[in-house]
């Protein structure tokens, strides 16, 4: 080698030293940067599992007392607990339905009835009913729980929940009025009224459902104020002071993440970028799962939100054509010689009259998941709208003792036009069916129609009761009524159907309403080509 060639050589050693720095630093700064990224992302992981665990263990402590609270509603709010508890106590009864059928078959360990001056009718604990004997030694709050439950109003009757501690062990409470469910007996009860009270330990919960269903580690009760390695939630009791704190330990994703990618990243230097934008990648995915999972829990809430409103609806509406049923039948059995031929077939057409009811409120729930699962078929001909109209509107009327008057506008000027008529029946039927029902004093009903090309709206407005405010962005949702409409006989169904039945035609429907003014319910339905179009 020459002296040029080698002065080359140093030249290209000292450009490789002076270029070696500024990429070592480049590397250095990526791996830092990287690391940063890395740190950040295990603290917004850690943080995200840190809500993501207390937001399970609040949905598992909120299911326990939802199912509690569901189960004292079941047997507070039953004429028969009024009967044989409160007013003519039937040991033999209340004993097994409210003592042995509660801890067997609901889980409930501690039970126990209360005459109207809070004197004990019977207590139920360790699979043995008492009457007449002490309380079971509830810490102090039971009172401000029985309190509540009888401010209650009569038609709504709700029972309510706190957690409290039973001989030094946590139990979900809840009480309960017990108040008959027909208005006219819970009207001339009155106010004074007994309760039920009903316990459940929550330690054994944890150690065969929630801890695993919820996926909680070390899942535990300690006493409230105890500092606790891991997370925690304090369980409220009536006062609102905690009663006890429900522990956990936190899960180690963030660690896991250090371990599998920090690492690798700090050993693998030339790998950095691929290692970044995999690492990019994963977050992208773990925030898709996080969507993902935020829209599952948000279905899961309103699948249990509706189950909740289908139990509500189906002990109470379908208690009452039971009731008149098993009167009817009463008395055909033990008093027919006494009927005149007249009575006796009246009580025949009531129970007929109440059959019709039941199977009627059974076809909407069918046909309502019909057109969840598969959509309502639809079948087009040719129709004339205003005399479909007109016996729609005579249906509405005879199904109800309004004396409301349904004027249609408009449909006489639209001849034939090509759309289902079951389908309008459904939608038209159960709109105009609401209108009439909760038109309680006769008001006018008013029914106007319009074709705008191959769109039929039509506008059904009341004077009725009204629509609060909070409930006209759930109208349309299956059981759902509004907050006013508990004294007014129904199921939810309706405008469920109504929109399943529109939808089915191409359509929807809007919903205005002012509380105590009335309400508009818009239809627009999708048709074919008018008559004279059809080739």
């Amino acid at each position: 080698m020459n002296a040029r060639d080698t002065r080359n050589s140093q030249v290209q050693a000292l450009s490789l030293r002076k270029l070696l720095l500024p990429v070592a630093g480049v590397v250095v700064v990526a791996v830092l940067v990287a690391a940063a990224l890395v740190v950040a992302a295990v603290r917004g992981v850690d943080e995200h599992e840190a809500e993501e665990t207390e937001h399970l263990a609040s949905a598992a402590m909120r299911q326990i007392t939802d199912d509690l609270v569901r189960g004292a509603q079941d047997y507070t709010w039953w004429d028969e607990s009024v009967r044989r508890v409160v007013i003519s106590l039937d040991r033999a009864w209340t004993g097994h339905l409210w003592g042995y059928y509660q801890e067997n078959f609901r889980g409930n360990q501690v039970v126990m009835a209360l005459a109207p001056d809070d004197s004990v009718i019977m207590t139920w604990h360790d699979g043995r009913a008492w009457f007449d004997g002490p309380p079971i030694d509830i810490e102090p709050g039971l009172d401000i729980l029985i309190a509540e439950a009888r401010a209650m109003p009569l038609t709504r009757p709700d029972p309510v929940s706190s957690w409290m501690l039973i001989d030094g062990e946590v139990y979900a409470v809840a009480v309960g009025a017990i108040t008959p469910s027909d208005p006219v007996w819970a009207s001339a009860y009155g106010y004074d009224r007994g309760v039920g009270i009903f316990a459940r330990q929550l330690a054994p919960l944890l150690q065969n459902s929630v801890g695993d269903d919820f996926l909680l580690d070390e899942l535990r009760l300690v006493p409230a104020g105890t500092e606790v390695d891991g997370e925690f939630l304090d369980l409220a009791g009536p006062t609102g002071e905690p009663v006890a704190r429900l522990a956990w330990m936190p899960r180690a994703q963030g660690r896991d993440i250090v371990l599998s990618v920090l690492l690798p990243v700090s050993a693998a230097l030339l790998a950095i970028i691929p290692l970044l934008l995999i690492f990019v990648r994963q977050a992208l995915r773990t925030v898709s799962d996080e969507v993902e999972l935020r829209e599952s829990l948000s279905r899961e809430r309103e699948v249990g939100a509706m189950k909740s409103r289908f139990v509500s609806m189906v002990s109470h509406e379908f208690r009452t054509p039971l009731t008149a049923i098993m009167a009817s039948s009463e008395l055909l059995q033990h008093y027919r010689d006494r009927l005149t031929e007249a009575e006796r077939e009246e009580e025949l057409a009531s129970i007929e009259r109440e059959v019709d009811r039941l199977t009627g409120m059974i076809d909407e729930v069918i046909m309502l998941g019909q057109a969840d699962a598969t959509g309502l078929e639809f079948r087009p001909e040719e129709i004339d709208l205003a005399a479909r109209l007109s016996e729609i509107s005579d249906r509405a009327l005879l199904s109800t003792t309004s004396k409301s008057n349904i004027t249609v506008h408009g449909a006489g000027d639209l001849g034939t036009v090509i759309a289902d008529p079951h389908l309008i029946d459904l939608a038209l039927g159960n709109v105009l069916g609401n209108a009439v029902k909760y038109s309680p004093g006769g008001e006018p009903v008013e029914v106007a129609v319009r074709r705008s090309g191959d769109v039929l709206s039509i506008q059904v407005i009341d004077r009725g009761i009204g629509v609060p405010e909070d409930d006209l962005p759930l109208l349309g949702r299956p059981f759902h009524r509004g907050a006013n409409a508990a004294r007014i006989s129904g199921t939810g169904l309706g405008l469920a159907i109504a929109r399943s039945a529109a939808e089915a035609h191409g359509g929807g429907f809007d919903v205005e309403s002012t509380l105590g003014r009335g309400t508009k319910v818009t239809l627009r339905l999708r048709l074919g080509p008018k008559t004279d179009d059809v080739a």
